[in-house]
């Protein structure tokens, strides 16, 4: 069964790939009020450097696995 795993930088080349795939479908145009079109307005042009999408990766992580009150980060 799949699973879902948590953001990762590895996937780096994979994941522009796709969002490259998602643009030649037609996303991220202004008139896509999707959060993935959002996405790919506010990141397209920057994620092919690595710097960047560590850090948009590290966004998501933290969006997706807020820090509890008072918690420690492992």
């Amino acid at each position: 069964m799949p699973q879902l795993a948590p953001p990762t930088a590895l996937v780096h080349r994979s994941y522009i790939a796709a969002m490259e795939e998602f643009r030649a479908e037609g996303r991220g145009g202004q008139d896509d009020d999707t959060t993935l079109g959002r996405t790919l307005r506010d990141y397209g042009e920057k994620w092919h450097d690595p710097v960047v999408f560590e850090r948009y990766v590290a966004e998501v992580d933290a969006a997706a696995y807020p820090a509890a009150p008072h918690s420690v980060p492992v």
